[in-house]
């Protein structure tokens, strides 16, 4: 069986291990070529939309798999992380600090959105550890 939308959250393996906040101190993770390797061909029908999450430490990464997997990537979708209470939920970060993570939507054959009104920003609670908001299933 194969499906026409595809929404992927790999367990990315990050270089910096030594962070409470680090990966690996709450799931096992993949590497790029693990990650590589999901059997997309069988999950994915020949005409298909692809949700994948990602961070900007992988973005290379994701936008390399996407193309590897035969979808042609169309555009970012951004998660701004809010508090319960609606305020930016600032994370942390090497450089600057994270409050927002990254789908890319890419296309797989002739698979056209059935709503073109969405916003390419949503606005939701950060949960748990890579935990991700319902928002982007119910768009």
């Amino acid at each position: 069986m194969t499906y026409s939308t595809v929404l992927l959250d790999p367990p990315w393996r990050f270089g910096n291990t030594a962070s409470r906040a680090a990966a690996e101190n709450h799931y096992p993770t993949l590497s790029i070529g693990q990650i590589a390797q999901l059997p997309l061909d069988q999950w994915a029908a020949p005409s298909a939309h692809c949700y994948l999450w990602t961070t900007d430490a992988h973005l290379k990464n994701a936008l390399e798999l996407m193309e590897l997997w035969d979808f042609d990537f169309k555009q970012t979708l951004v998660w701004v992380k809010t508090t319960l209470g609606g305020k930016l939920n600032i994370g942390m970060g090497n450089y600057f600090r994270h409050a927002h993570e990254l789908v890319l939507f890419g296309v797989r054959g002739k698979c056209p959105a059935l709503v073109k009104n969405l916003p390419s920003v949503f606005w939701a609670a950060r949960g748990h550890h890579s935990a991700k908001p319902d928002v982007l299933q119910e768009m």
